[in-house]
């Protein structure tokens, strides 16, 4: 499921958020990983920049990945502060879900 509200936060204003889940096969067993991105955006929410690479935000029982709460300054200042997008920028982070074992920073190697 993919979600696409918008948020202020923290005097920053995230233009787009998207939480998916990978179709990946995986057991109920293994353990699920958060990645976030960001790119900056004008004040459409237009991308003008190039997305930062995948960065985790730590792990996550796989029947919450739906439910990652968007709205949440907290979660989407850490996720800010972690890609290294500059403080102030109109900000557009889109957020993954996958198994441990799925690095989508070597996916996007191939």
């Amino acid at each position: 499921m993919t979600r696409w509200p918008f948020v202020a936060v923290a005097g920053l204003t995230v233009a787009l958020l998207a939480v998916t889940a990978s179709r990946t096969p995986a057991s109920a067993e293994t353990a699920w990983v958060l990645w976030v991105r960001a790119a900056s955006a004008d004040a459409n929410g237009r991308q003008v920049s190039d997305w930062t690479t995948w960065v985790p935000q730590g792990t996550i029982a796989r029947a919450k990945c739906d439910d990652v709460p968007l709205r949440d300054p907290e979660r989407n200042k850490r996720a800010i502060e972690a890609t290294g997008v500059a403080q102030g920028a109109l900000v557009r982070l889109a957020w993954k879900c996958l198994p441990d074992t799925v690095d989508p920073r070597e996916l996007e190697r191939h």
